[in-house]
């Protein structure tokens, strides 16, 4: 997740698109739930936000949103459920 917040800091789209695929297969196949993994996650999302591409900052809001639920922490999740709500279709 760091390595996708990263790709994000400096626009490099093509690297975020390898980093998140592999972020998502690797939470996928191992269940892998970490506060700061959703974070950095969150965290890239709003930098793509920013960026003004919604389609990659509601893939990584939505690896925060998985997180933040497993983790029980409800505000957290919530948080980032607004963010993906406010994202256009």
């Amino acid at each position: 997740a760091a390595l996708l917040l990263a790709a994000a800091h400096t626009s490099a789209w093509d690297d975020w698109d390898v980093h998140l695929a592999e972020l998502q297969r690797l939470a996928g196949a191992t269940g892998l739930v970490e506060a700061g993994l959703a974070d950095a996650a969150q965290a890239a999302g709003v930098v793509a936000i920013g960026a003004n591409e919604p389609e990659r900052a509601r893939d990584a809001l939505e690896i925060a949103l998985g997180q933040w639920w497993e983790l029980r922490d409800r505000e957290r999740a919530a948080r980032a459920k607004a963010m993906i709500d406010e994202l256009p279709s």
